[in-house]
């Protein structure tokens, strides 16, 4: 069954954006129409903080301390800063809104004999509103938290309208469950007849509409559209109520549009819609000028509705123009920064998937362009980010990922492998700086891709002061225009055809022409990785972009790549045969037909490459579901295990990118949890586990000098002493507890009873004079089930970027028994030769649990105390990252 719409198209994107401004004008112009006070100047934030969580003071003072200074300055009621902040409002004036809206709440607060319940709330609201188009969520779910705890029981309009800005910021993250219910609380009150709220209606139905979108992302099906026509037929009807507001003056030709896409109806509807965006730009036009950046919304409704009606070169005219108005308001509005690079961000996705789908060759040379702008803007707005919660910062991140893969792909494509080893290197600071709490160290691409952005924007920047000066001309009436207007007008048309043939020449001249050179091997000695495979000429880099429209693949061999996209191997196929394969290594089932497909999907495509480069060590750098998968257990058409041709690492992007470091004389610290306490079960493997790894006088058959300590000698203060330097390993040997998305609640159990350390904790400790922390416990480098997988780098990563040299963890539950078998064999290798390199000495302790009960050229007996354990779900989920020397 073919349906209707692609749900990745970019219109789903410029709805929701619409959606904002729909919900702006509905709750300001309620707040224009209330009254109040200001009787009092002392600032009442104590009743707030007795009414609501005292968590929301901070927000609320900082809020009233800028309040006050602009209060001494105007004497107005809360009814007339509020009339104000919506019009504000309508301009995109966010910062300004923001203040009129804080002055507001100051005198609401201060009301005597006391502040009026539903005024504070719809102030909370309104704020809460600014701060989302702000790109501040976190203020945002604290304002709107405190707004519904005041509420408290009540089902009015008031409480429905904030459920569906909690919804909006559960969208943006995509907690679609919990949005849906939201949304489904606020639409049982706001569809009553004498619920009287045009506008919050229209917001939630059209929040409702995204979400279903959204959802066929995961499940498709007719009966899912023929529901978001309706939604979209309600919103439709609601309008009719409210037909003079002037801020919804586009949501009409949104709605209109989107039911044109959803039921692939007649061209009429698309021509109907077309008139009405038509219409509200002159009306915008109106109402804020030319130069307000408001009118790149109308830009991009236009821009998609010209694309469905094969009018491309007017679309890319109209996305140019909207990008021309956002980057100079950028530059003219530093205090609107975050909310005016929130709109670059998605207005060049949509052009860019745009340039992809209607434009071939030189429409992929463009795409580049815009991701690059989209992504630089998404790296100045990190900052925006730090007030989120945890939780949703690390889901907003999985939101976003979408365009530096797609970015990196196309850059891939192109033969640029530099530049797209470092946009997935942003992406994987972007990821990691939810778990480390780090910025980045550089906001922009490296300088082709940052070079070309900005000579782009400069050319969209002409285009729009064109397009400004004609607007003014065509506003005055043709019996009212001089010559020099005619001429000037006769000259703007000519210069607009010479500013399509600048865009033209430019994008041709960065259009690599097909031919043999465009896939040579490029050098990428300035990237980590290419540095690395120089310094070990026997290893061999291989860098996965997983996303939907194909898996990208770069090959890295002594300081040189390749690169190469397949179209046939998406993120979802990946996906799946990713969790089976899993599922059944872990837990019994079909594991060897599963590692032949992905064998095929992963090796066989670079299997050439490998042949020529004839190398020891796999370095793996994978994106998406990939980082969960054991590489290792990968069987090729012959039947052998891929670590049987080779050793197989794992590339550390928060390491410092050297391969290998001086040795010293081994020395272990080994901490363990042999008793059990709490909820944490015994482990009677780990007590000789570590007397087979440290010798001592008194445990003088141990492999390696160093020291062990157990249970309540096993504190923190323990843990932090080892790692000052009399050791360079340090091997713990207990439980990990993993909380998806709570660093706080991921915890490293201590062997004192009642302590752990959490991932946290970890971030405050120095690992610099550590050569290798093994952790052999439970799913440590695993760090929960999200879904693009850099919790994968969890634990092991906060190690690496704390300086620390190399980690051994694991990638799924390891029974102790085995796991004590594994560490005793991979320790008595280090130990028996101190030159192997890690990378090796994992390898032989895999193939040796692999191959037990036969003769191996690693000795003369077989292993039979390793018969129980030659499956590799006891084998393959150890990991290796750092240096691999």
């Amino acid at each position: 069954m073919t349906l209707p719409i692609d749900p990745s198209t970019s219109f789903w994107r410029a709805h929701h954006l619409v959606c904002r401004l729909i919900v702006l004008t509905g709750m300001l112009a309620f707040l224009a129409s209330c009254s109040s006070q200001a009787i009092s100047r002392q600032d009442n934030v104590q009743w707030l903080g007795d009414q609501c969580a005292a968590s929301l003071e901070a927000v609320v003072r900082e809020l009233l301390s800028e309040a006050a200074v602009a209060s001494a300055r105007a004497d107005k009621s809360s009814a007339d800063l509020r009339a104000d902040a919506y019009n504000a409002g309508l301009k995109t004036r966010y910062q300004e809104a923001r203040l009129l809206l804080a002055m507001a709440l100051r005198e609401d607060l201060n009301r005597k004999p006391a502040p009026v319940q539903s005024d504070v709330v719809e102030d909370l609201s309104a704020i809460a509103r600014i701060e989302i188009w702000r790109s501040k969520l976190g203020e945002a779910s604290h304002l709107v938290d405190c707004g519904l705890r005041l509420s408290k029981e009540e089902q009015g309009p008031q409480v429905a309208g904030l459920r569906a800005q909690k919804a909006e910021i559960e969208i943006s993250v995509r907690h679609l469950e919990q949005a849906d219910f939201l949304l489904w609380q606020a639409l049982q009150t706001l569809r009553h007849p004498e619920a009287k709220a045009v506008g919050n209606l229209v917001y939630a139905l059209s929040l409702q509409a995204n979400l279903r979108i959204l959802q066929l992302e995961s499940t498709a099906s007719v009966e899912r559209y023929d529901s978001i026509a309706a939604i979209y037929l309600e919103a439709l009807t609601a309008l009719d109520r409210d037909p003079d507001c002037p801020a919804l003056c586009n949501t009409r030709a949104i709605l209109k549009t989107g039911l044109a896409e959803v039921t692939r109806g007649p061209k009429e509807r698309l021509v109907e819609a077309h008139r009405i965006a038509e219409s509200a730009l002159q009306e915008k036009l109106k109402l804020v000028g030319p130069t307000n950046d408001s009118i790149a919304t109308s830009f991009q409704i236009l821009a998609h509705i010209n694309d469905r009606l094969g009018e491309h070169n007017k679309s890319l005219v109209l996305y140019r123009r909207a990008l021309g108005l956002l980057l100079s308001a950028e530059n003219e509005r530093p205090e609107d920064a975050q909310a005016i690079l929130s709109r670059i961000a998605e207005i060049s996705e949509d052009a860019a998937a745009f340039c992809e789908r209607a434009r071939g060759p030189e429409g992929a040379t463009e795409a580049i362009i815009l991701y690059a702008l989209s992504v630089e803007a998404r790296q100045r707005m990190r900052r925006a980010g730090e007030a989120l919660s945890e939780r949703y910062q690390r889901d907003l991140t999985v939101a976003i990922e979408g365009p530096y893969r797609r970015l990196a792909n196309l850059l891939v494509l192109a033969g640029r492998l530099p530049e797209a080893e470092q946009v997935l290197r942003l992406l994987k600071e972007e990821e990691l700086a939810v778990v480390l709490r780090s910025g980045s160290s550089d906001p922009s691409l490296v300088s082709g891709t940052h070079e070309q952005a900005a000579e782009y924007s400069k050319l969209a920047a002409k285009s729009l002061k064109q397009w400004e000066d004609q607007v003014r001309l065509q506003a005055k009436r043709v019996s009212e225009r001089s010559a020099s207007d005619i001429a000037r007008l006769e000259d703007l048309r000519r210069m607009e055809n010479e500013e399509r043939d600048d865009f033209a020449r430019f994008v041709a001249a960065l259009t690599p022409s097909p031919s043999s050179t465009l896939y040579a091997w490029v050098n990428l000695q300035s990237s980590r990785l290419g540095r690395a495979t120089v310094e070990d000429p026997t290893s061999f880099g291989i860098q996965f972009i997983v996303e939907e429209s194909g898996l990208g693949i770069v090959v890295v061999s002594k300081g040189h790549a390749k690169g190469f996209v397949q179209p046939n191997i998406t993120a979802s196929s990946l996906g799946d045969h990713v969790r089976r394969f899993r599922a059944a290594l872990q837990y019994g089932g079909n594991a060897d037909e599963l590692a032949c497909e992905l064998w095929a999907e992963l090796i066989k495509p670079v299997l050439p490459f490998l042949e020529e480069a004839k190398p020891d060590t796999l370095v793996i750098s994978a994106t998406g579901v990939l980082r969960y998968l054991p590489f290792a257990a990968l069987k090729d058409p012959d039947g052998m295990y891929l670590v049987e041709r080779y050793a197989v690492v794992s590339w550390a992007d928060a390491g410092d990118g050297r391969a290998g470091a001086p040795r010293s004389p081994w020395s272990v610290a080994a901490l363990g949890l042999k008793t059990s306490w709490g909820r944490f079960a015994l482990l009677p493997g780990v007590e000789p586990e570590l007397r087979a790894i440290v010798r001592k006088d008194e445990n003088p058959q141990g492999l390696i000098p160093g020291n062990f300590w157990f249970d309540e000698d096993f504190d923190r203060n323990r843990f932090e002493s080892v790692l000052e330097g009399d050791y360079n390993i340090v091997h713990v040997a207990s439980h990990f507890k993993f909380n998806p998305g709570h660093q706080e609640t991921s915890v490293l159990v201590m062997g004192k009873v009642g302590q752990m350390l959490s991932i946290r904790d970890m971030r405050a400790f120095d690992f610099s004079k550590v050569d290798l922390l093994t952790l052999s416990a439970c799913e440590t480098a695993l760090g929960g089930g999200v879904a693009n997988g850099f919790d994968v780098e969890g634990l092991s990563a906060v190690v690496l970027q704390k300086q620390g040299r190399r980690v051994i963890a694991s990638l799924w539950k390891i029974g102790d028994a085995s796991a004590s078998a594994f560490m005793k064999h991979f320790y008595a290798k280090l130990a028996a030769n101190p030159q192997m390199s890690f990378a090796s000495a994992l390898q032989k302790t895999q193939l040796q649990f692999l191959k037990a009960g036969t003769l191996t050229s690693e000795s003369n007996e077989a292993d039979g105390d390793l018969i129980g354990w030659t499956e590799p779900k006891y084998w393959a989920p150890f990991v290796l990252s750092g240096s691999w020397l």
